[in-house]
């Protein structure tokens, strides 16, 4: 046998190849790209491999990651209930032909599609000698003959494989006046409003329709003239519409009824858009002409299903995605089919969200002893919560396959193990929720319900058995009932379960200590009882874990200090109490600052007075800090050097002797009314740039603080805040979300430390007020 060499290797024609691909099935085509593109990636793992490399022949020795095949079966297990088309993987019971991802087992059954021209469905089946141009511009096409436009954050991902569609933020479906404003070209809607060459031939020459192919668009609108309720709703306004103000409702159904006019309604001349709701069954219609040319009904509330509840918005869609045997457009749409899976889905988060989105004025959580002192002092200016909707949506992205997947509710993940999440409070600190003007209620009942952990110490005052196990461990061999609060015995799945207590940080030292004891001492009866240590009861949570030897005392951050002091600069030693304090651990930061301030100070004792030296060291290693919104006094309690007052008032002193006598009077008459105190005053301060404002600001922090007054000086940009003393902004102090509406609400505990500063503070100096969205 003869052995050929590289240049004796026999040559192929070109054809030799085309021929044998063009006889290869679809599977087997695939088949061969993959492997084509295994091999490549292989050469190209090589490349980067030196001969030398001990991984050399471990990678010579690579075959594959991927298993040759990923049997899934074929698609073709009926639903007895639907008939959609399922895997048999899908199946819910181990034999049933009944499934839960299309009809909820039989329970949402909706109406057949209506009649759609034969037309539609040539082009769909390509069939039409332009279907495709149609396929290729879909998207496009669907918009030019839409009766509402869609607004979004569109990428369409391309790559090797098909076109992905995605969006980030959300989707918007608005609907315009049926006549256009003066100047503007007729769009979307405006355009069936108007005789049908007009309308193609403004059509065809819109910016966003020079690339689509005017025959095409022809026949399209043609189309949808003969068969859309819609098209015929905008004719019937047009003939009725000669008084200027008329609002007329123009939403007409399968059996030509007329729809209530306060459901979706269209004037002839109007100076904004108006958004259709998720919750209108014409928006799916009237966005997507092209499958649904005869005006099919979206989902809207009160769809009842065969067994009297109401068809949920997810069931709805979930029901017409679904493959059947009848032809459905939506399934052969392409890329625009991408598009109303990833519309359908934002419309089932946007529906799941509203709740929460107009109730954020009436929800509230907060500690049990945080809720008793509100009701106590009937203060309510301090019980508020963040609206994080707005974030969240702005901030995700939503393809076509995860809406499809979340759509048919397949799971996300699986999950081997049973994690059971158990909460770690200080008495009478655990979370009460409640609603606004319910809060009494709510206080009554947090007081006589248990939490996990106080149901685990009376477990362990009854049972024998879980006086042996910790906390993390009871869920394993426990189970808590949230009807009666309390630990019941596992009866069953023993081996799958894990416990796991919430985090805590250590800056929230005693509750850290709490979650440290917890984790060590097993069968614990009450709180008392995780506080003693050799018959003797601790007063904190932190003594008792010290004794325990659970927690290292500061002499490791004494060392770390006490070798960088050899051989670093003051500066570089202020930056390295900063980290300690940030990233550490220190369970006494005032003490190391006390032992280390001199050393911390140093190179300012050349030029300055001890005083002075400490302040100026105080103030960089605070000013490091606000970098991670913290602060020396109100994160670690280490106050201003006490020689601050004099200091601080001298300077004040020497800056009010230098205002000009417009600044003078002001900064007399606000001090005038702080010393009065027999009433709350509010001050305005107005002037053009570069008239002393911030100046004004500055000598007045320094009086006020040189006098022992609790102030917080705050601006509405980053900017005009760190130009004040200790500045910053709005938003970082009084917890603000960025977009401010009129339901947001503040992240801000009436428990936390910021509060307490908040109601400390006598002085509020707020730069550059006029800018705060109203």
């Amino acid at each position: 046998m003869k052995v050929l060499n590289k240049r004796s290797r026999p040559r192929f024609h070109a054809s030799y190849f085309c021929t044998r691909r063009n006889n290869e099935t679809r599977e087997q085509s695939a088949a061969r790209r993959f492997a084509d593109a295994e091999r490549h990636r292989q050469m190209r793992l090589l490349r980067r491999i030196q001969p030398s490399s001990d991984h050399y022949q471990e990678a010579l020795s690579y075959t594959k990651i991927f298993p040759d095949e990923i049997n899934i079966r074929r698609m073709n297990v009926i639903c007895e209930a639907c008939s959609a088309f399922h895997f048999a993987g899908e199946r819910t019971g181990r034999d049933s032909n009944i499934f839960a991802s299309c009809c909820q087992k039989g329970a949402v059954i909706l109406e057949e599609p209506l009649p759609f021209p034969d037309e539609f469905r040539i082009l769909f089946e390509k069939n039409h000698p332009l279907s495709s141009e149609f396929f290729k511009h879909i998207r496009n096409y669907n918009a030019s003959m839409a009766f509402a436009s869609i607004l979004s954050n569109v990428e369409i991902l391309i790559g090797r494989g098909p076109c992905i569609y995605r969006i980030s933020g959300q989707m918007y479906h608005f609907l315009g006046p049926a006549n256009p404003a003066p100047g503007e070209m007729p769009t979307f809607g405006q355009l069936y409003f108007l005789d049908t060459s007009e309308a193609r031939e403004l059509r065809s020459c819109h910016p966003t329709n020079v690339n689509l192919n005017r025959e095409l668009l022809d026949y399209l609108e043609q189309t949808i003239r003969n068969i859309s309720p819609y098209a015929s709703a905008y004719k019937l306004m047009r003939e009725i519409s000669d008084e200027e103000d008329l609002l007329a409702a123009i939403i007409i159904g399968s059996n030509n009824e007329q729809f209530p006019p306060h459901q979706l309604v269209v004037c002839p001349r109007a100076s904004n858009l108006q958004i259709i709701p998720v919750i209108n069954s014409n928006c799916d219609p009237m966005s997507y002409p092209l499958i649904f040319p005869a005006g099919d009904k979206g989902w809207h509330p009160g769809m009842s299903r065969q067994r009297g509840k109401n068809i949920s918005i997810l069931q709805f869609y979930a029901y017409r995605i679904s493959q059947r045997s009848m032809f459905n457009l939506i399934l052969k749409g392409g890329l625009l089919f991408q598009q109303y899976l990833v519309d359908a889905y934002v419309k089932v988060e946007k529906t799941r969200l509203t709740y929460q989105h107009k109730n954020q004025a009436v929800l509230r959580s907060e500690t049990y002893h945080g809720l008793a002192d509100y009701l106590a002092t009937a203060a309510n200016d301090h019980v508020l919560d963040y609206n994080e909707i707005d974030s969240f949506i702005e901030s995700r992205y939503i393809s076509a396959p995860e809406a499809f997947w979340r759509l048919s509710e397949y799971e996300m993940q699986e999950k081997s193990h049973t994690i059971v999440r158990l909460p770690v409070h200080l008495p009478n600190e655990q979370n009460v929720y409640f609603v606004s003007s319910k809060e009494q209620t709510a206080l009554n009942r947090a007081r006589s319900e248990d939490t996990m952990l106080t149901a685990w110490f009376k477990l362990n005052e009854k049972d024998n058995r879980s006086r042996v196990m910790l906390y993390h461990d009871i869920s394993v061999h426990y189970v808590f009932n949230k009807r009666s609060k309390s630990w019941c015995p596992r009866i069953q799945n023993t081996n799958n379960i894990i416990g796991r207590m919430y985090s805590v940080s250590p800056r929230d030292l005693e509750r850290y200590c709490l979650r440290l004891l917890l984790l060590h001492i097993p069968g614990a009866q009450s709180f008392e009882d995780l506080r003693i240590v050799n018959a003797m009861l601790y007063d904190s949570f932190y003594e008792a874990a010290c004794k325990h030897e659970l927690l290292e005392d500061n002499n490791e951050w004494t060392r770390s200090l006490n070798e960088a002091i050899q051989w670093q600069m003051p500066k570089e030693l202020r930056q390295l109490f900063m980290t300690i304090l940030i990233w550490g651990t220190s369970q006494n930061p005032i003490q190391l600052w006390d032992d280390f301030k001199q050393h911390l100070a140093e190179d300012y004792t050349r030029h300055y007075d001890t005083d002075t030296a400490l302040l100026l060291a105080y103030n960089d290693i605070d000013n490091m800090l606000r970098t991670f919104q913290k602060s020396l006094a109100n994160s670690f309690k280490i106050q201003e050097p006490r020689t601050i007052s004099r200091i601080t008032h001298a300077t004040g002193q020497e800056m009010y002797n230098q205002l000009n006598p417009k600044q003078l009077s002001a900064i007399n008459e606000i001090l005038s009314a702080i010393e009065d105190r027999s009433s709350n005053t509010c001050f305005f301060v107005d002037g053009p740039g570069g008239t002393g404002k911030t100046f004004l600001y500055q000598t007045l922090c320094h009086i006020l603080r040189g006098r022992d007054i609790n102030i917080v000086t705050v601006a509405w940009t980053g900017i005009a805040a760190n130009i004040l003393p200790n500045g910053t902004t709005v938003h970082n102090r009084f917890k603000l979300p960025l977009t401010l509406l009129n339901e947001s609400k503040l992240q801000l505990s009436g428990s936390s430390r910021e509060a307490d500063v908040i109601r400390q503070t006598k002085i509020i100096i707020w730069d550059e007020a006029p800018m705060a969205s109203s």
